[in-house]
């Protein structure tokens, strides 16, 4: 069981006591909220100590967010340390998937191969639900880049293996169950959102490129209403990575080019301007009046979160309960929504 690891205010806390209580906090909602102002390589050499091969599932969830957060491709080494082809059990299996996901969600040219030759690999080896049903995170990670047809075709063969004795033994009709969903749902849901995904990213013009991750991240211009977290995430991440945040220090040594900083805050402006222009369109939206709401905090928070500046009622918007409550990856201070504990 986990705990909380300092109990000074949140205020209080130091970037690096922030981490530790990050990792460690058994309360699920704050996972959703990685400490910020961390240095990128200061993050790498505290999650390569703090967490192993050996973590627990929990531990492993929460340094993934907060590699995908600081979309932190300068990690790609420390994540391929957990991908060495000996997966024993479902715990490793899993474990493999999490990690494939996340190295394909941040890593660049040759890295992002690595990923995709990892999930090509266990692909191979997946004989049954269990093994099939995590590979669908890295297959979403990996994006328009990865034809779904290898998992929906190793889903198909695994039930045609099932269908004689489907009727017969319950696990095996069980089993069928589930895989008749991932390939008529779950696959299906990712080969939609990777058309959406291509023409997203295909877009030349940088401008409207921002301009469409923000309408998904507000729940605008996407299936269902911008809601199914694979989608919502990936605009996050695409958001904050157009927008260069976090601020990276122009270093010769880096593994890609940094820009000049005031390019990245110029970046930064861009992001916070697009979603400025994009609210009165969450307000013109036909989606009902709660989700309006939820989406329109959730556009608020991020203005803020990229240097935008709100006018004195919206600002009095994010103050309220309704608005402390709610769950937004791009919280502009980090500081966790209000949890069952604040509640007790």
């Amino acid at each position: 069981m986990v705990t909380r690891a300092h109990s000074r205010p949140f205020a209080m806390q130091t970037p690096a006591e922030r981490l530790e209580n990050y990792l460690t906090n058994a309360d699920m909602a704050t996972i959703w909220y990685p400490p910020q102002n961390l240095e990128p390589a200061d993050l790498v050499r505290i999650l390569s100590l703090r967490v192993r091969e050996s973590a627990p599932d929990e531990l492993l969830k929460r340094m993934q967010h907060i590699v995908q957060f600081y979309d932190l491709y300068e990690a790609a080494e420390y994540l391929k340390s957990f991908l060495k082809r000996r997966e024993v059990n479902q715990v490793d299996w899993n474990r493999s998937a999490l990690c494939t996901a996340t190295l394909a969600r941040v890593g660049r040219g040759p890295d992002r191969d690595f990923a995709r030759d990892y999930y090509r690999y266990m692909l191979q080896n997946s004989n049954s639900y269990d093994r099939l049903n995590p590979l669908l995170e890295p297959l979403e990670a990996l994006g328009p880049d990865e034809p779904v047809d290898g998992l929906r075709d190793a889903a198909k063969r695994r039930l045609a293996a099932l269908t004689p004795e489907r009727d017969k033994v319950w696990a095996s009709g069980q089993e069928a169950r589930k895989l008749e969903s991932l390939i008529q749902n779950d696959v299906k849901r990712i080969q939609d959102f990777n058309v959406l995904k291509g023409r997203a990213t295909g877009l030349p013009d940088r401008a409207a490129r921002v301009q469409t991750y923000a309408k998904i991240y507000v729940g605008l211009d996407a299936p269902g209403g911008g809601t199914t977290p694979y989608l919502c995430d990936w605009a996050e991440l695409m958001l904050r990575r157009e927008a260069h945040w976090p601020t990276r220090r122009p270093d010769s040594k880096a593994k890609l080019p940094v820009p000049p900083v005031e390019e990245q805050l110029q970046s930064r402006k861009l992001a916070a301007d697009t979603l400025v222009a994009v609210l009165p369109e969450v307000d013109r939206s036909g989606i009902d009046d709660e989700w309006k709401t939820f989406h329109r905090i959730r556009c608020l928070n991020a203005i803020v979160f990229f240097g935008g500046s709100l006018t004195d009622q919206q600002n009095s918007e994010l103050r309220s309960d309704a608005a402390q409550e709610q769950i937004h990856p791009l919280k502009p201070d980090g500081r966790p929504a209000r949890t069952i504990e604040d509640l007790e």
